[in-house]
């Protein structure tokens, strides 16, 4: 059944003229984890560190917004940064000192 809702799903894609990408599964694990071989909570894991999620996420959403990072990375994209709260009083420190 999912093989139907992916083949409806690019194709209707490619009749509105939109590109689709690809990834095996081993792709997106290296993308967002460093290893092809990584587990499904090591993923989940990564995921939650680059995109700042507090939450522990479901299996399928975190393999989802792995997807998105791997297409991110292979079309030469990065994720904004985050920045720490000590890092941004740090900032806020200099830029006062440098008054």
């Amino acid at each position: 059944m999912l093989g139907h809702v992916r083949g409806a799903l690019i194709v209707t894609a490619v009749q509105r003229e939109h590109s689709v990408a690809e990834y095996s599964p081993r792709e997106i694990k290296m993308s967002v984890t460093g290893n092809g071989g990584a587990t499904k909570e090591q993923v989940g894991f990564m995921v939650q560190r680059l995109l700042g999620i507090p939450e522990v996420l479901q299996a399928d959403a975190a393999d989802a917004l792995a997807g998105a990072i791997c297409h991110l990375n292979r079309a030469g994209l990065q994720l904004p940064r985050r920045t720490s709260t000590a890092a941004k009083q740090l900032q806020a420190l200099l830029a006062r000192a440098a008054r």
